[in-house]
Order: C-alpha cells, then sequence, then structure tokens
C-alpha cells in the first residue's frame, strides 16, 4: 500500500474527525513547523466563517500531527479541505517531530489568496475541534492556551450538519463541546 504523510493543525487533529475522512489515517505523532504561524482567516464556502489555516511568520511556529494515509485516499482529503478552490495541497520538509526530532516531509494545506478575510472567526465548535485535537495529541501547554484565546462566533445555525457532526465527534473523543475533556 502506497501512502503518503499529512501534517494536520486545524480540526483534522483530532484523531477522529481525520478517521471519518480517511479511514486508514494513522497518527505518527506531534511536530512542529518553523517559520510559519496559525491564523483563522481562511473563509469557508459551506458556512462563511473562518477555518484554520498557516501563514510564513519568520518568528513563529505551528503545532500539529503528522499522520500517515493510503494514498487511495488522498482524494477525500482534498475534497473535506475543499482543495484546490478554499485551499491548496502543499509539500513542505520542515516539519519536526516531537518525540524524537526528525526531519520529516508531510503534505499540508494553505488558505488560497482569494479565500484569505482576517475579519472572520471561526464558529465555536469548530474551534472546540481543534482545541480538542490539540489536547489529544498533547501540543505544548502554550500553544493550546494560545488556541483557546483566539476570539469566535457563535453559530446562528444550531441545526447545522457540520457543527452536528463536529459534536457527536468530540462526544466520541471524550471532549465536550468547548473542546474540553469530560
Amino acid at each position: 500500500m502506497k501512502t503518503f504523510i499529512y501534517f494536520s493543525y486545524g480540526s483534522n487533529m483530532l484523531t477522529e474527525r481525520l478517521e471519518a475522512r480517511c479511514p486508514s489515517a494513522i497518527v505518527i505523532g506531534a511536530a512542529r513547523l518553523a517559520g510559519y504561524g496559525l491564523r483563522f482567516t481562511k473563509l469557508s464556502d459551506r458556512d462563511m466563517s473562518a477555518k484554520a489555516t498557516i501563514a510564513p511568520a519568520v518568528e513563529e511556529r505551528v503545532f500539529g500531527v503528522l499522520y500517515e494515509i493510503d494514498l487511495a485516499e488522498l482524494a477525500d482529503l482534498d475534497r473535506a479541505e475543499g482543495a484546490p478552490k478554499g485551499y491548496r495541497r502543499v509539500e513542505l520538509d520542515g516539519f519536526e517531530r516531537l518525540s524524537d526530532r526528525a526531519r520529516q516531509p508531510a503534505i499540508t494545506y494553505v488558505e488560497q489568496p482569494d479565500h484569505h478575510d482576517p475579519k472572520l472567526r471561526p464558529y465555536d465548535w469548530y474551534l472546540a475541534l481543534v482545541l480538542a485535537g490539540a489536547r489529544q495529541n498533547d501540543l505544548p501547554a502554550d500553544y493550546i492556551d494560545g488556541i483557546a484565546a483566539q476570539a469566535f462566533a457563535v453559530d446562528p445555525d444550531p441545526e447545522r450538519k457540520t457543527r452536528n457532526e463536529a459534536l457527536v465527534l468530540l462526544e466520541k473523543a471524550g471532549f465536550t463541546a468547548d473542546g474540553d475533556f469530560r
């Protein structure tokens, strides 16, 4: 089986979320990428809220999770990420695994320029997915605190399908709706 390595820094850090999209996904472990910062500026065409992206930032670093995934599921991941319209898939080689400090090339996704909107906020349930994934994978406490401090908007549609799916995944993973452990 051919595989690829994927670096998730947003909602796909929550293993249950990524496994729902790519059932073959296996956690390699937490990693960081120097020279990039986490942003919530990617316009979602589905619900018009902000989603996570990464952007070049010399003094910053992004933490996330490396997964190994069956190559046959790459198109599924692209579709889930809205690539190539909202995100573009990129391959970078600067990921450092936290477990052994080894360098690891991987693919990840960055927002398309026409989907950048710094005025948007992520919905509460989306931010909870990101926060839960960061906690589930034991990312550094100060990094988790930074995610928790992110401004958000309450989703005005309590019946939104993606919201309700997110709440089910959070519960399945043992988290509350705000991304805290039970």
